[in-house]
């Protein structure tokens, strides 16, 4: 019997953006894929993917609850409050998701959005997991995203951009080493 690779993906939305159908798809389809026998979970921080759970279950995904304190509403806040709901996300899952990351041990975790939680949390924690960052859109690469980023670089293990030209522009800015940066196309 082949050997189970345990996949979890970091993805907490407060708005309808593209990312989540990015993150279904790409979870549907690791799921499928016959080369390798996958557990795929998906990190539900506070609610989000509850309209999701047939979906996921009909494929075989997992949704794991990180946290039942606090539950927001998705598409339902405007550009302070979701920054507040950002900032408390932090302070709510950091040390769950840490739990979470010892006590399963997945040999992947996929982030796409609020990927300052994982990023912090893999910068001053000894954690074996391979991190990934899927990057969705053109990222805005203020100052503080770009030190960030920079200072993972040991511990990401792929980036993967929606574009050539976002890939391009991560290689000319030398946030991560280029080869672990890949172009990745989705249907």
């Amino acid at each position: 019997m082949k050997k189970e690779i345990s996949i979890f993906y970091w993805s907490p939305y407060l708005g309808k953006v593209a990312t989540i159908k990015s993150v279904i798809n790409s979870a549907i389809s690791l799921q499928n894929h016959k080369k390798n026998n996958k557990i795929i979970s998906i990190i539900d921080c506070y609610g989000e993917w509850n309209y999701f759970k047939k979906k996921f279950k009909k494929n075989k995904i997992k949704i794991i609850k990180l946290q039942n304190l606090i539950k927001f509403k998705t598409n339902a806040y405007g550009f302070f409050k979701s920054r507040f709901i950002y900032i408390a996300t932090f302070f709510f899952t950091y040390f769950k998701l840490k739990k979470l990351l010892a006590l399963k041990n997945p040999n992947y975790l996929v982030v796409h959005l609020l990927t300052f939680v994982p990023f912090i949390l893999f910068l001053f924690n000894n954690i074996q997991t391979k991190l990934i960052l899927r990057i969705s859109g053109k990222p805005k690469l203020y100052f503080l995203r770009l030190i960030l980023w920079k200072m993972l670089d040991k511990k990401i293990n792929k980036v993967f951009c929606p574009t050539i030209e976002t890939k391009k522009i991560i290689d000319s800015k030398k946030i991560f080493h280029s080869s672990k940066v890949f172009f990745y196309q989705t249907l």
